[in-house]
């Protein structure tokens, strides 16, 4: 009770830097998660930017051309008057062989909250980078490995189910769903390199999302030359009037991201400054109040207070100043949804550590200073 009792005092007499350094924690705490967030967020990105610009993908954007155009005239090039239909164009670029790829969310349906069918080379592109067995693999997201079976029945066929990684995310340049934002819970996805296949285990009739002009929504092509390009866009042209958009990713990335990448970086410049200044700031105040209380400690000591009780009551005094400032850091934990164990045990190690150190450094002047001033007596 003695030793509460002393800590309790000096307490007292720091009251205002105890409140003012929880704000600064708080500030502090704040500026990790952010960061932690930004990091996070953008090293996912990258990774998928990374798998398409690796595989030279071109993405492509719809632009109708029916307002204030003629028709396609009698004349003109045999390659536009006899382009194939979408489907049998599909046939071919979404198999083994083709180049082709896009993907269908199809949400509350087989009872779950979405399906998600990945069709041609998109099959390739995403954290499973599973090569579909027999023409269609199935697989749940991550949060339901407790709940998902052996099999799944789907057009009166029995598929195996599978599981897709924890950190599976959904990237096209144009949308990145990331497995954080919690959009891909209680999902089925559905890779497939048979249009044939997914066209039959999915009819238009029934899954109106599969309907062929809505496939070029979020198509891609994969190392395409001049001849894919022009094909590409005679099919479309022919079967739905639209003009295709070409635009490799690498192209994409750079033309939006250049101001983005400057912006993040000051940010982050930001972030990590006020965290040195601000967590050095605190320890420094520590360390110079344990520092002025060191003719207090050393007259307790002279006066029969032992070295522990001592330590004691400085260890003590430290991990209480921290109160303050460590209830609101789990108060902006808990509000971002990050108050984990893990995050916690984080917190509070660093926390720890950091008195203990400090503690420590003020112990030992303690010390020297107390046998200093016994060998003057």
């Amino acid at each position: 009770m003695n030793l509460i009792g002393q800590i309790l005092r000096d307490l007292r007499k720091e009251v205002g830097w105890v409140l003012f350094y929880g704000i600064l924690t708080s500030a502090v705490v704040m500026a990790f998660l952010l960061i932690g967030q930004s990091y996070s967020h953008v090293a996912q990105q990258n990774e998928a930017i990374t798998r398409f610009v690796d595989q030279e993908i071109t993405i492509t954007r719809l632009q109708d051309t029916h307002y204030g155009l003629p028709p396609i005239p009698a004349q003109a090039p045999d390659s536009v008057l006899e382009a194939d239909s979408l489907s049998d164009y599909y046939e071919e670029v979404f198999s083994p062989a083709g180049n082709a790829g896009t993907y269908v969310m199809m949400p509350g349906r087989l009872g779950y909250t979405q399906v998600i069918v990945l069709l041609g080379v998109y099959a390739d592109l995403t954290p499973y980078g599973v090569t579909p067995a027999e023409g269609v693999t199935f697989a749940v997201s991550g949060d339901l490995s407790g709940q998902a079976e052996d099999t799944i029945s789907v057009g009166g066929t029995d598929y195996p189910l599978h599981q897709v990684p924890a950190d599976m995310d959904l990237y096209h340049p144009l949308l990145h769903i990331t497995a954080e934002s919690g959009f891909l819970n209680d999902t089925l996805f559905v890779f497939s390199k048979d249009y044939g296949l997914i066209r039959a285990l999915f009819p238009p009739s029934e899954f109106w999302e599969m309907r062929e002009s809505d496939l070029l929504g979020r198509f891609i092509l994969r190392s395409p030359g001049e001849g894919d390009l022009i094909r590409l866009r005679s099919v479309v042209s022919k079967n739905t009037g639209q003009f295709v958009n070409l635009q490799t990713t690498k192209a994409y990335i750079n033309s939006t991201t250049i101001s983005g990448v400057r912006t993040h970086q000051t940010y982050l410049l930001f972030y990590l400054t006020a965290i040195v200044v601000l967590f050095g700031a605190m320890l420094t105040n520590l360390y110079r109040i344990l520092s002025r209380k060191i003719p207090d400690y050393a007259t307790h000591h002279l006066f029969g207070a032992s070295k522990g009780f001592i330590l004691a009551r400085m260890v003590g005094f430290g991990l209480s100043y921290h109160a303050i400032p460590v209830v609101w850091a789990v108060y902006i934990l808990s509000v971002n949804r990050m108050a984990t164990k893990t995050n916690i045990g984080l917190l509070m190690t660093a926390v720890v550590v950091a008195v203990m150190l400090i503690v420590l450094a003020a112990y030992r002047r303690l010390l020297a200073r107390f046998r200093q001033g016994l060998r003057r007596e």
